[in-house]
């Protein structure tokens, strides 16, 4: 994480350089976090639920041997993307609510209305939770994109399955 050990004499001076930091941090997560293409992505969880839905309502779940590889594996594709769908919209709410507390910070620094203990608690208090947030962030984001590249190698032997059972009902 960041040194609060900088070149500034002035202490004012040394925190607003920890909060530019902190900013500069929230802004890389907020673009990492984006890098994912969320619609994409909960159209994936879509049509897996879809189509685990449409196999398991065929086959009672006595799947044929071949089948029952890629439907695990298919279901092994639901949790992270259901994750994510869960977690996209806190994870920005609680970036800008970091964003904001950090500008708030940053003015009564400048005003001088905290003391110097104060500061470094609150300054403490967003390294901690900015941590925390950039770990859960990448592992969720990261699981994603991973099981996006799974789901684009199966989802067209699924989509050919699925196909292959509705048609076979009309």
């Amino acid at each position: 994480m960041l040194s609060t050990a900088t070149s500034c004499s002035d202490p004012s001076e040394n925190n607003l350089v920890v909060l530019d930091s902190l900013q500069t941090e929230i802004r890389q997560l907020d673009d990492f976090l984006k890098s994912i293409d969320y619609k994409q992505s909960m159209a994936c969880l879509d049509s897996v639920n879809d189509g685990l839905h449409t196999i398991a309502a065929e086959y009672q779940d006595t799947f044929p041997k071949s089948l029952a590889v890629m439907v695990s594996s298919y279901r092994g594709i639901r949790k992270p993307l259901s994750n994510l769908k869960d977690r996209y919209h806190v994870y920005l709410q609680e970036m800008q609510t970091s964003a904001n507390q950090i500008d708030n910070l940053r003015k009564d620094i400048q005003e001088g209305n905290l003391e110097g203990s104060l500061v470094d608690k609150y300054l403490n208090d967003e390294r901690e939770a900015l941590a925390s947030w950039q770990q859960e962030i990448e592992k969720t984001v990261n699981m994603a994109k991973k099981k996006l590249i799974q789901y684009d190698s199966i989802q067209p032997y699924i989509r050919h399955t699925v196909d292959s059972l509705k048609a076979a009902h009309l």
